[in-house]
């Protein structure tokens, strides 16, 4: 198969894997966007607090290491092999900030029903100059030397997340995962080379956004980089470097609720939206329900002094003719008000239910689980 033919493969495979997870990135930004309350629609926002409750109870802090031997001996040898690698496995975690990308995986599990991270190999190398022997004489050769190594913990969004969606219903089946790389064409040239100049015809060319897919090919053991924009060839390929059981640099995504004929979850706020919505209606009555639950009347326009007699939480007014206000009952028989008692009883109709809703919502996110002290 020719490098044109290959490259036209994977676009066709990419392109059914994102019409197969179109409908879930899309969730996931209308989630984002609840949780967030961007719109300001969700005036009480018990999605936002139910995730805020369980945040620390799936994920806190940094985890100190701890390495113990497989078999219980007294072997010192061995018992100080355990000590360095945890010495190691410190001094690899305070190299970059893995307490933050874990919590990035948690936060992701928690709103948009799926959490990933992976490890990302990163190399530096330098350049040294030899001399050697050759027919013509001594000659200098340069070459790259690795200077130093490490892998780090990385985040990947949801969003830019694919996988292999063709008959793969659980992750140990799936052969190929990617993920959307975004960086405009002057970045593109810069990481892959000059012979992609020809995406660049003018200045704006070069500001251009474009996506860059980095396929996991388990099957090959091939790692691809494809450019929307290159059709008929890679960017890059690189071989297993890695040399890892399973190939793929991550562990399996951190799912919410999942089937075993998909491997697109599906988030809690799935679940529990028209429970959501509902609230919202709830909560948006008893504002309504609110502003109309006020004092309003009517009083004898013979008594002018009493127009204004509300305005203030306590007062007294001076009536030119009090003999005749007593005549007629005083303010109770010269003055009347609506009645209010139908919205009073409605809106401790609406608070009974709206407390009855946010009970179903803990129950069904397991924060009642936490709150009664009987998690799992």
């Amino acid at each position: 198969m020719s490098e044109k033919d290959e490259v036209q493969k994977w676009l066709n495979k990419i392109a059914i894997a994102e019409k197969a997870y179109n409908e879930y990135h899309e969730q996931i930004k209308k989630v984002r966007e609840y949780y967030k309350n961007e719109k300001s629609k969700n005036k009480t926002n018990i999605f936002w607090s139910s995730v805020e409750t369980l945040k620390p109870f799936l994920y806190f802090k940094q985890p100190v290491p701890y390495v113990e031997r497989k078999d219980k001996t007294s072997d010192k040898v061995q018992y100080l092999a355990c000590k360095m690698l945890e010495k190691a496995i410190e001094w690899d975690l305070s190299k970059f900030d893995f307490d933050s990308v874990m919590k990035y995986v948690r936060n992701d599990f928690l709103i948009s029903g799926m959490g990933i991270a992976y490890e990302k190999y990163n190399a530096t190398f330098k350049k040294i100059v030899t001399q050697q022997v050759s027919e013509n004489g001594v000659v200098e050769v340069v070459a790259d030397v690795k200077d130093s190594e490490r892998v780090e913990t990385c985040y990947i969004d949801p969003v830019d997340f694919i996988a292999d969606s063709e008959k793969v219903g659980i992750w140990e089946d799936c052969t190929w995962f990617g993920r959307v790389i975004h960086m405009t064409n002057e970045e593109l040239i810069a990481q892959f080379g000059k012979k992609f100049n020809y995406l660049v015809d003018d200045e704006n060319d070069r500001k251009k956004d474009t996506k860059v897919y980095e396929i996991w090919d388990k099957k090959a053991r091939k790692t691809y980089y494809i450019g929307k924009d290159c059709g008929s060839e890679f960017l890059k390929v690189t071989d297993d470097i890695l040399k890892i059981d399973g190939f793929f640099p991550l562990p399996k995504p951190l799912y919410a609720t999942l089937t075993n004929d998909s491997l697109i979850p599906a988030s809690d706020y799935k679940e529990i939206k028209p429970l959501l919505d509902e609230l919202d209606g709830i909560v948006e009555r008893m504002r309504l329900t609110c502003q109309a639950l006020k004092v309003t009347g009517c009083y004898d326009n013979s008594f002018p002094e009493l127009a204004n007699i509300l305005d203030k939480d306590v007062t007294l007014v001076s009536i030119s003719d009090f003999t005749k206000l007593k005549e007629n009952g005083g303010l109770a028989g010269i003055m009347d008000f609506a009645p209010i008692a139908q919205y009073i009883t409605a809106l401790q109709a609406l608070a009974e239910r709206r407390q009855d809703l946010v009970a179903q919502i803990y129950e069904i996110t397991g924060v009642s689980d936490i709150m009664r002290g009987n998690s799992d």
